[in-house]
């Protein structure tokens, strides 16, 4: 249906002036064989008031779109936006983004969701209708792990704290959120792997691994058993059976194993 706007109103105003003032003029006369004759002024006046309806257009925008970023980047430009359904002119609408007009073709939607209106507008008046855009970021985020290391066990220690990993090399095209490792406080003999985890402000992830040796440089001590004195054996120039005793040894990470020398006859 259509809308009453101001130039209809403008329109009916000049008509309303314009019956009113001629209405007078044909109201007292009329029309004789012979001659006009004016009629009283008092007689009945005429006014008419007509209505003219014109239509305001109408716009319907399209549907909501779901793009991923362009590649490398933290937004999407050159947006497909669909047509939009409009009625009543055949002008073309203004499309804008929180009061601004935009280029579909340049603009860059941010991640995430954008609300864009579409206006539509004749001489009768003006509609609109909004469109939501979201922009996803699919790009997982970059990292290489620090170089390897190694370090040696901790004093009278069978591992490793403290243990320097360095800093891992990170990028996003929409930014980092957070970086973390798994690496234990305290590093045992040998060789841990850790892997380093980044996250980007989407929550895609990427992961790399770096490894850490730990080396016991510490040599283990030993203290032998007393000296010995024994006699031979009953009838030989020799002493076999001979009980050595127990050396004291002592290690970081652990004795392996502990050996002699000693021949099984003593001369």
């Amino acid at each position: 249906m259509g809308k009453i706007t101001p130039r209809f109103l403008l329109i009916i105003l000049i008509y309303g002036l314009f019956i009113h003032a001629v209405n007078p003029l044909f109201s007292n006369i009329s029309y004789g064989p012979e001659k006009p004759v004016l009629k009283d002024k008092n007689s009945e006046n005429f006014f008419f008031v007509g209505f003219y309806l014109n239509a305001a257009p109408t716009i319907t925008a399209p549907g909501d779109k779901t793009v991923n970023n362009n590649s490398g980047q933290c937004y999407a430009s050159n947006v497909e936006f669909g047509e939009p359904s409009i009625s009543g002119t055949t002008n073309s609408p203004e499309i804008s983004v929180n009061g601004n007009n935009i280029n579909p073709a340049t603009y860059e939607f941010p991640v995430g969701n954008t609300t864009i209106t579409w206006t539509i507008t004749n001489e009768e008046g003006t509609d609109s209708d909004t469109q939501i855009i979201t922009v996803i970021d699919n790009e997982n985020p970059t990292v290489i792990a620090p170089g390897n290391v190694t370090k040696n066990t901790d004093n009278n220690e069978c591992t490793a704290s403290n243990v320097s990993l360095g800093t891992p090399n990170t990028n996003d095209n929409c930014g980092i959120k957070n970086t973390t490792n798994d690496a234990p406080s305290v590093f045992p003999i040998g060789e841990t792997t850790v892997t380093w985890t980044v996250i980007d402000n989407s929550d895609n992830t990427a992961t790399a691994t770096q490894t850490v040796t730990v080396v016991d440089n510490q040599n283990p001590t030993i203290s032998a058993p007393a000296n010995l004195s024994v006699n031979t054996d009953n009838n030989e120039c020799t002493a076999s059976n001979v009980r050595l005793g127990t050396p004291n040894t002592n290690d970081n990470c652990g004795i392996k194993n502990t050996a002699n020398d000693a021949p099984s006859v003593f001369p």
